[in-house]
């Protein structure tokens, strides 16, 4: 299961941890490939990591649930202790930092004189309509509704 996840950290092109590295080169598939990358051959080094990738995916589907426990807590204290790369995208933020400070931009509190002086204008604005003479489509909608209540 370990060799798995280093081999996964390799394909998917990130750097792993020295130890990581040097277990992982003791493994003769491992060196053919780097071999073959060496010579230029990078698409058939691919390959032969995608099979063993394979392989490995397989003997850890057939492995009991129990034996994989151990390594998967160690993975995960890697995992804490490594620092992350700040460009990539965190799943438990998943907010911009600056859409999150819009969003804590419209939660400020309002402040009770700027909402008294909004209603006062809301209110002189209804008058000022009140004041208008009413166009007669709108006070015919207006009686049929009333006639239809």
């Amino acid at each position: 299961a370990r060799r798995l996840t280093i081999l996964t950290k390799i394909i998917e092109r990130r750097q792993p941890q020295p130890e990581e590295l040097q277990e992982i080169m003791k493994v003769p598939e491992i060196r053919r490939a780097i071999s073959m990358q060496q010579r230029g051959d990078r698409q058939k080094a691919m390959q032969v990591l995608s099979h063993f990738k394979q392989e490995l995916e397989r003997k850890a589907a057939t492995m009991p649930a129990a034996a994989d426990a151990a390594p998967a807590a160690a993975e995960t204290a890697d995992a804490v202790v490594r620092p992350r790369d700040p460009r990539q995208q965190d799943a438990a933020k998943g907010v911009d930092p600056r859409q999150a400070a819009v969003e804590a931009a419209d939660a400020k509190p309002v402040d009770p004189r700027q909402a008294a002086l909004d209603t006062r204008q809301q209110k002189a604005a209804e008058q000022e309509e009140a004041k208008r003479p009413q166009d007669p489509r709108q006070r015919a909608a207006a009686a049929a509704a009333a006639a239809a209540a």
